[in-house]
C-alpha cells in the first residue's frame, strides 16, 4: 500500500510561510535569516502572480514550487517542503499525465526530503511509486536512475547493519517484531542485485553497450554478491522468490545484438553465469539436497568446497581481475578465461 502526503492548497503554504518569515519582534533576525525570508516571499509572490495570470494548474508553477520545496527542505521544514513538492507533482500529472516521467525529479526530491527527515514509511512509499513508474517506461533511459538508486539504498542499509547499527529500515520503532539478520542480509543483497540488473537492462535496451555506467553496474552486482562472504550462508527463501528475475536478466545479457555488443557479450555471460551458479546451488537445498555427498549437488566434493563457495570465489576473481585491466583487454576472452582459471 502506498500512502502519500495529502495535497494542500497554496494558500496553506503561504500561511505557513508567513509564520516562518515573520518572527516575534522581540527577536532580531540575522542577515542570513532575513535574506532567506525574502527569498521565500519572492517565490510566493511569483506563484501568486502566475496563478492569477495563467490559472491554478499552469505548468509554469512547477519550477516555482520545486524551488520553494527545496528552500524549505534546506531550512529543515520538511513537512512544508513535502506539501510544496506534492503540489508541483499534482500539476505535472494534470498537464502531462498520471504516469508522466516529468514528475521523476519531483519524486526523487520528495524522497530525499523524507529520508533527511527520517520518515522511513514515506521513503518506502515513494520508492514503490518510483519503481512502478519505471516499469511503465521500460525503454526510457531516465528510469535507470530509479533502479540504481533503489539498489544503493539497500546497500547502504546493509553496510549499516553489518557495521553494528540498527537501521530503522530493518528495526521498527515500536511493536512486536522478530528480525533474522541472516534473512535480512539475504533479502537486501538479492534485491540490490536485481535493481542493479534492471538498471543495466534499461541501458542495454537503449543500445549503450560501451556506457561507463553499464560497466559500473556490472561491478556493483559483483560487489553486492561478495558481501555474502561476510555473513553465514544465506537463507534460500528470498533468493528463490527472485530467481525468475535473474533468469530473465541473464537471458537479456546473452541475447545476440549488434556487432558493437559482441565485444562485451562474453563479459556479461561470465558475470551472470556466476550469479546463476550461486542461485542454482542454493536452490538445490529446496529440492532436498542434504549435504555435499548428495548427488543433487552436481559437483565432485573435495571435502572443502561446495558449488556455492565456488560461485562466490568466481565472483571474487572476476572482480579482482576486472579492476586491474583496461576495457580493451577485457575483449580478449582467452586471456580473461586464463585469469579466472
Amino acid at each position: 500500500m502506498v500512502c502519500r502526503v495529502s495535497r494542500l492548497g497554496l494558500g496553506t503554504l503561504a500561511g505557513f510561510a508567513a509564520l516562518g518569515a515573520m518572527p516575534d519582534a522581540a527577536f532580531a533576525q540575522s542577515e542570513s535569516a532575513r535574506m532567506r525570508a525574502e527569498e521565500h516571499e519572492r517565490i510566493l509572490d511569483q506563484i501568486a502572480a502566475a496563478q492569477e495570470a495563467e490559472g491554478l494548474r499552469s505548468p509554469s508553477l512547477i519550477s516555482m514550487l520545486t524551488d520553494l520545496g527545496l528552500l524549505y527542505q534546506e531550512d529543515g521544514d520538511h513537512a512544508i517542503a513535502a506539501m510544496a513538492l506534492e503540489e508541483a507533482r499534482h500539476i505535472v500529472r494534470v498537464n502531462f499525465g498520471l504516469h508522466a516521467l516529468e514528475q521523476l525529479p519531483l519524486m526523487e526530491q520528495a524522497l530525499e526530503n523524507a529520508q533527511t527527515a527520517g520518515d522511513i514509511p514515506m521513503v518506502q512509499a515513494l520508492e514503490e511509486e518510483l519503481l512502478d513508474l519505471a516499469k511503465r517506461h521500460p525503454e526510457d533511459l531516465r528510469t535507470a536512475s530509479i533502479y540504481r538508486d533503489a539498489a544503493r539504498r539497500r546497500m547502504d542499509v546493509l553496510r549499516r547493519l553489518l557495521g553494528g547499527d540498527r537501521p530503522p529500515e530493518v528495526y521498527p520503532e515500536a511493536g512486536l517484531w522478530d528480525v533474522s539478520k541472516k534473512e535480512v542480509v539475504t533479502t537486501l543483497v538479492t534485491q540490490a542485485q536485481i535493481h542493479y540488473t534492471h538498471a543495466a537492462e534499461v541501458i542495454l535496451r537503449n543500445e549503450l553497450f560501451s556506457s561507463g555506467e553499464l560497466r559500473d553496474l556490472e561491478m556493483q552486482i559483483i560487489r553486492a554478491s561478495d558481501l555474502f562472504r561476510s555473513t553465514e550462508r544465506p537463507s534460500t527463501s528470498s533468493i528463490y522468490s527472485n530467481h525468475d528475475d535473474l533468469d530473465l536478466a541473464a537471458s537479456l545479457f546473452r541475447k545476440p545484438r549488434q556487432s558493437t555488443y559482441a565485444m562485451h557479450r562474453d563479459t556479461y555471460t561470465l558475470v551472470f553465469d556466476s550469479v546463476l551458479e550461486i542461485r542454482s546451488s542454493i536452490l538445490l537445498d529446496l529440492a532436498g539436497a542434504t549435504g555435499p555427498d548428495d548427488p543433487a549437488w552436481g559437483f565432485p566434493f573435495d571435502g572443502v568446497t561446495s558449488r556455492y563457495e565456488l560461485g562466490r570465489d568466481s565472483y571474487r576473481r572476476l572482480a579482482a581481475y576486472a579492476e586491474k585491466v583496461s576495457l580493451d583487454s577485457l575483449t580478449d576472452v582467452a586471456a580473461w578465461r586464463s585469469k579466472l582459471a
